[in-house]
């Protein structure tokens, strides 16, 4: 009886741990030789009580880039939520990044977008 208690108890923290590494990161194309740092932002929303968070970031924020974007990547520093890109990209002069938050969470990333 012991026994299953404890393996049960064993088992809840796995769940919990995992639950925490959960962090929804967001990384896409890679790094190359020659790459700068084009642009970095804290992107930061405070919870919704019974509720989610949206918010966008556009880059470049006003006018035109002649830099072609090689990197993106897009820290999640809360828990839950994640990051999308809706438009642009990799390859592209412009990228268009969506966040969302978790169920009664804030959004808190780091976005880094690097490029030639």
């Amino acid at each position: 009886m012991q026994l299953k208690v404890v393996l049960v108890v064993v088992l809840l923290a796995l769940v919990q741990l995992a639950a925490l590494h959960n962090n929804h990161n967001l990384a896409v194309g890679w790094r190359e030789c020659g790459d700068r740092l084009l642009y970095r932002e804290r992107v930061q929303q405070k919870f919704k009580f019974l509720g989610t968070r949206t918010a966008y970031l556009h880059y470049p924020s006003l006018g035109i880039s002649n830099s072609t974007i090689t990197y993106i990547l897009a820290l999640n520093e809360s828990r839950g939520g994640y990051a999308s890109v809706l438009g642009g990209g990799v390859g592209r002069t412009y990228v268009t990044l969506r966040f969302r938050s978790g169920f009664s969470r804030g959004i808190k990333f780091v976005v880094e977008i690097y490029g030639k």
